[in-house]
């Protein structure tokens, strides 16, 4: 197996190693054009030298590379492929993201329609698909996308990277009140919840309700009474919780009902 340097063969040590002796195990042997190594001790000493010094390079060369990273972002500088509703008008380095004139209405109409309540990730991503929204590859917006985009913080200006925010120096989509509108608080009651898998019908409100005291969303289940008779329940099973308890299903749902006579939508 002939390489033209053994950088070219393996950048990891572990790596050369292990290839290596599988290419013996097949009877074939290791050689390059640029270094002396071959099955003698020392050429085996000297394969390994090149491995050790081929991983150094490329440890130090991510090192710099994630440290350049770094100070472009505190820069302000987004430094990755532009979110969507972002572009780049023109290539390089000092090039700035800014709103796509196409795609950043729907985003901040995504920021909007959230902020009023009342709809889960996939009532969102359905509404989107309806109003035109496409990813970058022209497919319609799914569930796990929706979240993603109202969770991250770029929309508003803040870069959140490297266990640290800062401030972008691009302009924002949505403005920063919006965006906080639409993050949930933990321990809050809310019918936002982030996708409603594995659904069953004898208990619509699992995963949509959470615990006010801990934040964990309820489920549902039924017990089996002496007589053969299931009571159903909504509940959630956390030791910790003060709060934690089984709830009578028709007791729970006929809560969660009056919950929503006290909810009045805003003039938008």
């Amino acid at each position: 197996f002939l390489v033209h340097k053994l950088d070219r063969f393996s950048r990891n040590t572990q790596d050369h190693l292990a290839i290596r002796q599988a290419l013996l195990k097949y009877g074939t042997k290791l050689r390059s054009c640029s270094e002396s190594i071959d099955e003698t001790p020392e050429g085996e000493f000297m394969g390994g030298i090149h491995s050790l010094v081929a991983q150094f390079d490329n440890a130090r060369r991510a090192q710099r590379t994630k440290q350049g990273m770094i100070e472009r972002v505190k820069d302000g500088f987004w430094v990755w492929a532009p979110p969507l509703g972002f572009h780049k008008p023109h290539q390089g380095k000092k090039t700035h993201i800014v709103p796509d004139p196409k795609v950043a209405p729907f985003v901040r109409m995504a920021f909007d329609e959230y902020a009023k309540g009342g709809r889960t990730y996939k009532a969102m991503a359905a509404f989107l698909t309806r109003q035109g929204l496409r990813t970058k590859r022209g497919k319609p917006i799914k569930q796990q996308e929706v979240q993603k985009m109202l969770r991250n913080p770029a929309y508003c200006g803040i870069i959140k990277a490297f266990g640290g925010e800062w401030s972008g120096s691009f302009d924002p989509i949505v403005s920063r009140s919006l965006f906080l509108s639409c993050q949930q608080k933990p321990g809050s009651i809310s019918v936002l919840s982030a996708t409603r898998s594995d659904e069953n019908p004898s208990y619509p409100l699992r995963k949509i309700v959470v615990c006010a005291e801990c934040g964990r969303p309820m489920t549902g289940s039924a017990t089996r009474g002496r007589k053969g008779k299931r009571y159903p329940y909504y509940h959630h099973w956390n030791r910790e919780c003060s709060a934690a308890r089984s709830i009578p299903k028709q007791e729970f749902e006929r809560a969660f009902l009056a919950h929503l006579e006290l909810l009045k939508p805003n003039p938008r």
